[in-house]
């Protein structure tokens, strides 16, 4: 497998997961193509062309050929210049790196394309959820803002001196835990919110980080013995929804928060709307998302090593 035909499956599998629907992203690149065409020539030279057929603002190879063959890989969380370092150090010993992936693209300039093509599937989800489509729409670009790409250069720097290929992929993954955790939900029904802890806490991923550092799912507003009511999972659009966002959405009947980092501002909502929070640790829900993604790109075994670096651990779910 080269490195491009690993981003591309994952392009490909992200967009069969994702809550919108294949053909919506299609619908948006279709638009943007448009757009483009009417482009000044200072615009199209400010414009990130991998948004006509990538929908994710967030997964890019950063660096290097798409055609790099991969034997061994480094796989990790939040990637910086010590995994880089890392691989070429596994290099000198015998052991040579082809690529190293990292999920979150915020710190790598190049992995970072549209900050709206990552948040956007929250208008969705919101509306679905109940919120006035125009009220979304309207919270959403204020937290997108108007700078739409990264321009911290050190990690991309780093990986050109290096010469190693570097590559992003954040929302297929967590559109691949999105659609792991709605189709679990669906099928089991959980009645409480301790029944949603206990089926998050059963993710082999979970139960990693309870082994290593006895960290687990918690409750972080509401009770155990609490109906689950509506639930919303803040797992995809790049980031938590605003704490505006999520009153609107209280407001609109949900019942049931699943993120993977709260904060005291969405304890007091949930607290004041009767609302419950329940909080799958960052990491692996990441590992979760990413685990999914891999499984489906190689359903026969996974065609290269993996190095294990940055709160990475791989899990296979089926071979």
């Amino acid at each position: 497998m080269t490195l491009g035909e690993l981003y591309q499956a994952a392009i490909g599998i992200g967009m069969e997961s994702d809550p919108r629907g294949k053909d919506a992203l299609k619908r948006q690149m279709q638009q943007l193509a448009e757009q483009y065409e009417q482009m000044s020539e200072r615009e199209k030279r400010l414009f990130d062309t991998e948004r006509l057929t990538n929908p994710f603002g967030d997964s890019r190879i950063a660096y290097g050929d798409p055609d790099t063959e991969l034997n061994r890989v480094i796989i990790g969380i939040d990637i910086d210049g010590s995994e880089l370092l890392l691989a070429a150090e596994l290099g000198r010993e015998g052991k040579p790196v082809d690529a190293v992936l990292a999920h979150h693209a915020s710190a790598i300039a190049g992995g970072v394309g549209s900050a709206h093509d990552t948040a956007i599937p929250q208008l969705a989800m919101a509306v679905e959820a109940g919120v006035p489509e125009p009220r979304v729409w309207k919270l959403i670009q204020e937290v997108v803002g108007k700078e739409e790409t990264s321009w911290n250069l050190r990690v991309l720097q780093i990986a050109e001196a290096l010469q190693m290929p570097l590559m992003c992929l954040h929302s297929p993954a967590d559109a691949c835990l999105y659609e792991l955790m709605r189709n679990q939900i669906a099928l089991e029904e959980p009645e409480t919110v301790g029944e949603i802890l206990d089926l998050v806490t059963a993710l082999p991923e979970c139960e990693w980080l309870i082994d290593k550092v006895r960290h687990a799912p918690s409750i972080d507003a509401g009770d155990a013995k609490a109906p689950v009511g509506k639930v919303y999972m803040c797992l995809y659009g790049g980031w938590n929804p605003t704490p505006a966002l999520f009153e609107e959405l209280c407001k609109a009947g949900v019942g049931t928060f699943i993120v993977v980092a709260s904060t005291n501002e969405f304890r007091e909502l949930a607290n004041k709307y009767g609302a419950s929070i329940v909080v799958i640790p960052h990491y692996p829900a990441d590992n979760a998302g990413y685990n999914i993604m891999l499984d489906r790109i190689m359903p026969d075994g996974d065609e290269f090593e993996i190095v294990e670096t940055s709160n990475y651990m791989r899990w296979r779910r089926a071979l």
